[in-house]
């Protein structure tokens, strides 16, 4: 059990004890959730919550496959990562090496070394593919290494590891940290050119100059991600010294050894100086403000002129990775609410690749590329020379399918000279007629022409997984749908808005792409922290809760087997019961708190914390945590652990009570603590990675 006070574990166990809900704002309504809830005004401070309007803004989309980085001055957005003027995309792609080249020995790169990035997407692709033989041993490229943080994976810790395409392994945490910190060193450039046209114009007062620790960062994370993903990111920021200052905390430059714990930061200081937002919320709101001139063409010459801003709408965000699907009431163009808890997949756009991919294996006979990928002294060029070509020369092809034009009826793929070089044009030539399918062509030695028809078919996956996930939100939803916004790198295609448009359940309503789809979520991201209101309330999408011993009560169906007599509380308990927190399907205004009243006490006079596991589950009707032999229930997973530093004192152990605040109708869940004797903060931290 818990070290938490004992006649304080939870509401049911004395009557004195109560839950108290409230909004930061001192509203009064009231909560249903709990038998004996009421509002209260709470004293957890806005800044903490990232619910002020910043002035400076700095974001970053970091997508499966590509990513992107905006900032804003005093309202004013620019993209710095693609370049305004282009629909590239950037690939999440990274190429790093030692600081100083000339100290390196050896073939493999010492931990202790001091590192840099190179460059990061098709820049960092293309170096690394020109690095000369001998060099490639002193750098270390990564690719869409976010895919390892997809809501199936089980097991994401922050112990987890990733191999370079050369095969040592690293902790994938550091490798984010090392592109965050990249792209922070790319703002403070931006800003050192604006501090400088700011002085030359300023005339009469000290201009403000600006750097990078003066914004507010916003990463945006799939609506979809559990609580382990979420906090991998925050983390990663931290350790790329996003919001910390060079003086207070050096930002990372070493990779630290697999062989060694990575230890947790202490994220607790500045936590008000980072944002985690939802990439569908953020593309609502870009959307949202957008006329039907600045939407894309496939989408606009289909639609009505004016777009309904009043009406209830859906966000089909479709990256690389992930589908994330939200479904949201419009209360004025402004504000908005969730109406159903997040739902998607990952069924991206890289399940296209992947189709591709195999395809191509055919054509080569080569299962894997296993053959090419393995040439001595060659295998780390040769795997990013398939890498690149799968997921990045492949790419523009895919996403432009679909248009009405003649050429875009089909695709063309330019194979790699050192593919055509390594298995020969006249044995791929073999390999396309051993296909006996006339929709599939070599012209000359290495472009592959691809029918509509057969693309269709490697399409034909993710449109599956798209349209089912579509289909489940839909039937979930408890409004109905007038309009549809699809953005991301993969909503961008013409193909994939068409079959979505083709959509049975989607006949009739309004399907609108703008025209900006790949930075709609940054841009979001943006408007997101200048309004953090904006977004009114969300839906749970699971129960969360903490484990208690409470008063047992067979109408709550506690198991008889499992009562007990208290002496020290004088009535029948139950223990290993599941105390809910917040209520699946619940909703949450965006400022709302709850609040356990003196809550915990450390288990003895020398303890100087106080620990609490927290719990999740989706199914209902959870009444034990455990079951009698100690084990988690089936649905029961344990999310992470909360722990409260309790100042020393002289008053008697049930005297020293913290009073405990969960913020929870945010992106994230956040906590605070108070302590009951001094009234002063205590010291509050939650990991959901150990």
């Amino acid at each position: 059990m818990h070290d938490v006070l004992t006649n304080h574990i939870c509401s049911s166990i004395d009557i004195r004890v109560q839950f108290r809900y409230s909004n930061i704002y001192g509203s009064s309504r009231r909560l249903t959730i709990r038998e004996m809830a009421t509002y209260t005004t709470e004293y957890i401070e806005m800044s903490s919550l990232n619910l002020k309007r910043a002035n400076y803004i700095a974001a970053i989309d970091f997508g499966t496959s590509n990513c992107s980085l905006a900032y804003s001055v005093d309202g004013t957005t620019s993209i710095l990562y693609p370049s305004s003027e282009s629909l590239d995309r950037v690939p999440t792609a990274v190429l790093i090496e030692p600081e100083d080249k000339t100290s390196f020995r050896g073939s493999l790169i010492n931990y202790s070394m001091p590192m840099a990035v190179v460059d990061i997407g098709k820049v960092a692709q293309q170096a690394y593919g020109n690095l000369p033989k001998e060099e490639y041993s002193m750098h270390l490229y990564f690719e869409c290494f976010k895919m390892n943080l997809r809501p199936h994976e089980d097991v994401i810790t922050r112990q987890m590891k990733i191999s370079a395409f050369k095969g040592a392994s690293y902790y994938l945490i550091e490798v984010i940290a090392f592109v965050l910190n990249y792209l922070k060193s790319k703002l403070e450039e931006e800003l050192e050119m604006r501090n400088h046209m700011v002085q030359q114009e300023s005339e009469n007062a000290e201009p403000r100059l600006l750097k990078a620790f003066d914004f507010t960062w916003v990463i945006t994370v799939p609506a979809i991600w559990n609580e382990k993903g979420k906090q991998m990111m925050r983390e990663a920021a931290y350790r790329a010294g996003l919001v910390i200052e060079n003086t207070v905390m050096t930002p990372i430059t070493c990779f630290t050894p697999v062989t060694q714990q990575l230890e947790k930061v202490d994220m607790n200081e500045y936590y008000h100086k980072l944002v985690l937002a939802l990439e569908p919320e953020c593309a609502a709101l870009y959307c949202r403000q957008l006329s039907i001139d600045e939407m894309a063409n496939h989408s606009r010459r289909l639609q009505n002129q004016v777009i309904d801003h009043s009406s209830d709408y859906m966000v089909l965000d479709i990256g690389g990775g992930t589908v994330d699907i939200a479904v949201y009431n419009s209360q004025s163009k402004d504000i908005f609410e969730s109406v159903l808890p997040p739902t998607g997949n990952d069924w991206g756009g890289t399940r296209v690749n992947e189709e591709y991919s195999k395809l191509l294996q055919k054509i080569v006979g080569d299962p894997e590329f296993k053959c090419f990928c393995e040439m001595p002294q060659q295998e780390a060029q040769n795997q990013a020379v398939i890498t690149t070509h799968i997921y990045h020369d492949f790419e523009f092809a895919k996403v432009s399918f679909g248009k009405n034009t003649r050429m875009d009826r089909r695709i063309t793929s330019r194979l790699n000279r050192k593919i055509v070089d390594f298995y020969g044009s006249e044995k791929i030539r073999e390999g396309v007629a051993a296909l006996n399918d006339a929709r599939i062509q070599l012209n000359g030695s290495d472009l592959l022409v691809i029918q509509f028809s057969k693309v269709e078919e490697l399409f034909a996956p993710a449109v599956k997984g798209i349209l089912d996930c579509i289909d489940t939100a839909i039937t979930k939803s408890p409004v109905a749908i007038n309009t549809v916004y699809l953005v991301g790198g993969f909503g961008g295609c013409p193909y994939i808005y068409n079959k979505i448009k083709e959509f049975d359940k989607f006949f009739n309503l309004c399907v609108l792409t703008p025209r900006d789809y790949h930075v709609a979520v940054v841009k979001g991201a943006i408007l997101f922290q200048q309004n953090p209101k904006t977004m009114n309330s969300r839906v749970s999408s699971a129960y969360y809760g903490i484990e208690a011993t409470v008063k047992y009560k067979p109408e709550k169906n506690h198991d008889r087997r499992r009562k007990r007599y208290d002496l020290q509380r004088n009535c029948t308990v139950t223990d290993n019961a599941f105390e809910v927190i917040v209520e699946k399907y619940q909703k949450v205004r965006y400022d709302e708190v709850l609040e356990f009243p003196s809550y915990a006490t450390p288990l003895s006079e020398k303890s100087d914390k106080v620990e609490l596991k927290l719990f999740k589950t989706y199914k209902d009707d959870v009444v034990y945590i455990r079951n009698p032999n100690g084990e988690l229930c089936e649905g029961v997973e344990e999310i992470g652990k909360l722990e409260l530093a309790v100042p020393p004192s002289t008053l008697p152990l049930a005297s020293r009570t913290i009073t405990l605040k969960f913020h929870i109708g945010g992106p994230e869940l956040y906590f605070q603590g108070k302590n009951d004797e001094t009234e002063e903060k205590v010291h509050c931290t939650i990991d959901f990675l150990s």
